[in-house]
């Protein structure tokens, strides 16, 4: 789980994260950056587009990493507020540009392997219960095209954005968090628990709709980089 959310400053519960160990000043922070940040996000589309750019030894490498964030990306009540709508729709973009990227591929040189990860592109995000039905239609009728078959349901995305906590220290302490319409995460209790403002970078739809992110917490081309193995430079 940490090498595919290496952003994450708290701990995980299995496959679920977790604040437990945090102190109360460092709860907001995690809550602020999230699980994955969009920068990532958009750093593996770059990876993704431009497999000569980066020298990698497996150039399908990118494709099968997004398998195992959709795989294992956390759907249940209590992760909701370790990432925000708009991450949601950003990871569901990268999904679509990933698999119409296979398929221009594929058009122009058909590969096993290509067919493959269309397969498990499509599979995983039918399995990924974070998309919306909107956005899970939009997977349906690219499965379609392809003849490929997959069942798509969707039960998640309850309308609201607001969770129930317990604090690190405190069992029967319940803090709610909410997000704002800027995706950051502010605390309804007044107390050691207090939003801290932060920069969300600015953000510029880019092509398939994927919106590109300037992060300023963190470079997201190092974290990529140091993933696949490669210098910092060559994702760039």
């Amino acid at each position: 789980m940490r090498a595919l959310f290496p952003s994450w400053k708290g701990s995980f519960d299995g496959s679920k994260p977790s604040l437990t160990g945090l102190s109360h000043e460092h709860v907001i922070t995690t809550l602020n950056t999230g699980l994955i940040t969009e920068g990532e996000l958009s750093s593996l589309l770059h990876l993704i587009r431009s497999p000569e750019s980066h020298f990698l030894k497996v150039p399908t490498l990118p494709f099968h990493s997004l398998v195992s964030i959709l795989s294992k990306f956390p759907a249940d009540i209590d992760s909701r507020v370790f990432w925000s709508t708009a991450l949601r729709d950003v990871l569901f973009n990268l999904t679509h540009a990933a698999v119409q990227v296979l398929l221009s591929r594929m058009r122009e040189n058909t590969n096993t392997e290509e067919v493959q990860l269309v397969y498990d592109l499509l599979r995983a995000g039918a399995e990924c219960q974070v998309f919306t039905t909107q956005q899970m239609n939009v997977l349906s009728d690219l499965a379609d095209s392809c003849s490929l078959p997959l069942s798509f349901s969707n039960t998640s995305s309850p309308n609201t954005n607001t969770h129930s906590l317990h604090t690190p220290d405190s069992a029967t302490s319940i803090t709610h968090f909410r997000r704002s319409s800027t995706g950051h995460v502010q605390s309804d209790q007044v107390g050691p628990f207090r939003s801290e403002s932060s920069n969300s970078g600015a953000r510029a739809t880019g092509p398939h709709g994927i919106k590109d992110v300037v992060v300023h917490d963190a470079d997201p081309f190092s974290m990529i980089a140091r993933e696949f193995g490669v210098e910092e430079q060559l994702v760039q």
